[in-house]
């Protein structure tokens, strides 16, 4: 009983579909008889449809897929900042200890003026280019920012160009390595040599650069310049200035008499060579006093 049922309903769905298959061939053949060039432009629209869809979508896909973001560059960064605080010495602390918590350095400092309403101290700080701009609000936090500038250079295509020239030359490097221990010939060996000592110094120069370039970028460079604020509180009276006085005064008296008898001393030493000169021209200026005639006297006439 169970196949005569499902036998049935297939039967009728074979014959609708076969129906539908003759309809359709029959309406083509109908159009072909009519418009042959219809009918072939109708048949290709239908069999570019699928492809046109898939192209579709593929358009529709990269539309909605977000670009790819650069990353891994290497940009040299650097800043000069001018900052006014209240206490040049504890920002200079403050600045060091921040820097060296982060895994940067101070490259320099220098001061002028310290202990005074004009002193200023210039600090060159080295960072890891990551804490760039974390930095730079730390040191801003501390006062007044005056001035600032910041600079970029993106040299990622010179350290890529670099590492493509090292890599070729490193390979060229090692097969007239080769072509050297293979020679026979005094001259090829000689030529070859010559070669090879001139790649190798290129190579070594192009290295130094490229080590260069990346240090540059995995290091970023900020100068700052911290300022005393002049409305600050007084600095401390020195009440010492009259021993500081006097014993810059000793001390330039001190230097001077040894630059006196330093110069007696030296003429002793020298004495065997300038005194007989001093001897040779005392003579020689007396000789010639008594070789010259003795002037005579104007006459006079007699007074009457």
């Amino acid at each position: 009983m169970m196949p005569g049922k499902f036998f049935v309903p297939s039967l009728i769905i074979g014959v609708a579909s076969f129906g539908c298959s003759q309809s359709g061939s029959a309406d083509y053949a109908t159009a072909v008889k009519a418009s042959p060039e219809a009918a072939s432009a109708a048949f290709s629209a239908e069999a570019n449809a699928p492809a046109a869809k898939s192209a579709d979508a593929s358009l529709a896909a990269n539309r909605t897929q977000p670009a790819p973001q650069i990353q891994n560059r290497d940009i040299i960064q650097s800043a000069q900042i001018s900052i006014r605080v209240v206490d040049v010495e504890k920002a200079e602390r403050k600045a060091t200890d921040w820097i060296r918590s982060n895994n940067g350095f101070v490259e320099s400092s220098t001061g002028s003026g310290l202990g005074a309403p004009s002193a200023q101290v210039t600090q060159v700080l080295r960072i890891p280019a990551g804490q760039f701009y974390s930095a730079l609000n730390f040191l801003q936090s501390q006062g007044v920012r005056t001035s600032q500038s910041i600079t970029t250079q993106d040299v990622t295509a010179q350290v890529a160009d670099l590492s493509a020239r090292l890599q070729t030359m490193l390979a060229q490097e090692n097969s007239y390595r080769q072509m050297l221990s293979a020679s026979r010939k005094l001259e090829d060996h000689i030529a070859l040599s010559d070669r090879l000592m001139g790649l190798r110094s290129e190579i070594e120069g192009m290295a130094a650069q490229h080590k260069s370039l990346r240090a540059q970028a995995a290091m970023s460079n900020i100068t700052v310049n911290w300022v005393q604020s002049a409305d600050a509180a007084a600095p401390v009276k020195d009440t010492g200035w009259f021993s500081q006085a006097w014993g810059e005064s000793m001390i330039s008296m001190r230097a001077t008499l040894q630059g006196i008898v330093s110069v007696l001393l030296w003429f002793v030493a020298m004495g065997p060579i300038w005194l007989p000169v001093l001897l040779i021209g005392l003579w020689l200026r007396r000789a010639h006093r008594k070789r010259a005639p003795k002037p005579t006297e104007p006459f006079a006439p007699p007074v009457r």
